[in-house]
């Protein structure tokens, strides 16, 4: 943990419980400790070369890239212990090393001084023959009018790059309705989209079934359950696998995004769990069961 303005700020890819505050996706939370510490700066996105501190030694690395909003974290040069802090010049705080990379000082300061969740356009985006395309699409949105393979030519009339574009929806307020203009089969559409808030990415699974009340490490294992939550009143809990979503296995949470990318909401579901080597399936709707 590390001593912040807005008090202990500890990183884990495991949930923490009894918390002041929380953002699984970035593995950060805040502490109930009223102790004090001298203050450590949370530098912003510079400097690129950092250092790992630890008992008796001092280990330099170098950040290659930075994060791609959450669909990728920052990627180090040199890899690492994951959970080690990251320190710019003068004991400044630059990140926190995860599994899948770095959670870096841009999206630290977020979580720290902005009451705002992450939002999500509810689809991925990937570069293809120089052009961003839409590659996924969340059919779980209460409205979303992508296309996979949608060209994205502007948002709000701005053009961006891949990274560019994916941070300033991150960034942005859920509820903020944007507007974007798209090739589409050779034609030219303005589409707008209600931003909601992003539950997937970064440390986390993205499989866009985070709505019914689970999150999913990135081996579709399940690290945390919502009280209440559906999949909570069916008793699933942290360690169960995902396995297969209505007969086609599954093994990382690009294959899950695959599958529902082509699905049409309303459709049952049926998962496939896994836990202590005993399979076992639930349904959606969660009437389905009393129709069977």
């Amino acid at each position: 943990a590390i001593y912040t303005k807005q008090g202990w700020l500890a990183f884990s890819e495991k949930p923490l419980q009894d918390v002041r505050r929380s953002e699984a996706t970035l593995g950060l939370y805040l502490l109930k400790d009223n102790s004090t510490a001298k203050v450590m700066k949370v530098i912003n996105r510079h400097p690129k070369e950092v250092a790992e501190i630890g008992p008796g030694f001092i280990r330099y690395n170098h950040i290659d890239r930075e994060s791609n909003g959450l669909d990728t974290l920052a990627s180090l040069k040199t890899p690492t212990e994951t959970g080690r802090a990251l320190f710019g010049k003068c004991c400044t705080l630059r990140g926190f090393v995860a599994t899948k990379g770095g959670v870096t000082s841009e999206y630290i300061n977020h979580f720290l001084y902005s009451k705002t969740p992450f939002a999500t356009a509810g689809v991925r985006f990937e570069m293809d023959k120089g052009k961003i395309v839409v590659t996924a699409k969340n059919p779980f949105f209460d409205y979303n009018p992508f296309e996979l393979g949608d060209e994205i030519v502007t948002r709000n009339e701005e053009r961006s790059s891949l990274t560019q574009l994916n941070r300033a929806i991150l960034f942005s307020r859920p509820g903020v309705k944007d507007f974007f203009t798209v090739k589409r089969h050779g034609k030219t559409l303005r589409l707008s989209v209600v931003l909601k808030e992003k539950m997937g990415g970064g440390v986390l699974g993205d499989t866009f079934i985070e709505h019914l009340g689970f999150r999913f490490d990135e081996k579709l294992r399940i690290v945390s359950v919502k009280k209440g939550s559906f999949v909570d009143k069916l008793q699933l809990k942290a360690g169960d696998r995902l396995k297969s979503v209505n007969g086609v296995a599954v093994q990382s949470d690009k294959d899950v995004r695959a599958y529902f990318s082509h699905f049409k909401k309303g459709e049952k579901i049926r998962y496939v769990f896994e836990r202590n080597g005993f399979q076992f399936f639930i349904y959606t709707p969660s009437d389905i069961m009393l129709k069977l």
